[in-house]
């Protein structure tokens, strides 16, 4: 009884291989070349014995996935060169406000320094002079004469 059931094994094991490799892989490796290394059974785009599947067929833009990456891919390189567009200009504000307040403080530091000048300069009193240098005055008299 052991030997009937090995001899069975054995059988299902040959027809195994030869539904795997039998005249429809060497077929199929003949018109697709001889530098495929996955067998029909492993390769997901052919059966044996059936050929290889036939290709999605494509009926309009919206049904072809490459036409609608390229069309995201194109809708995201937009979106992203807006925000890019948004983000410079924001900067480029950011960086006039900047420098328009430190214009405003230039003008205020030099405002400032020039202030304290004109309050000197308002209540300088005369200096006084000698009265013999005071032109406003009379001469004084010659003792001698």
């Amino acid at each position: 009884m052991g030997r009937l059931v090995l001899i069975l094994l054995l059988v299902a094991a040959a027809v195994l291989v030869w539904k795997a490799f039998g005249p429809a892989y060497w077929q199929s490796r003949g018109q697709q070349g001889t530098t495929r290394a996955i067998p029909p059974l492993m390769n997901p785009g052919s059966t044996p014995g059936m050929g290889p599947r036939p290709q999605k067929v494509i009926k309009g833009p919206d049904d072809d996935e490459e036409f609608l990456w390229n069309l995201e891919k194109q809708r995201f390189k937009e979106r992203r060169a807006k925000e890019e567009a948004v983000r410079r200009a924001e900067e480029e504000t950011r960086r006039r406000e900047r420098l328009e307040q430190l214009r405003r403080e230039r003008e205020a530091q030099e405002k400032n320094k020039q202030q304290p000048k004109e309050r000197l300069e308002e209540p300088q009193q005369e200096p006084k002079q000698d009265p013999r240098q005071d032109p406003r005055q009379d001469p004084p008299a010659d003792p001698g004469l």
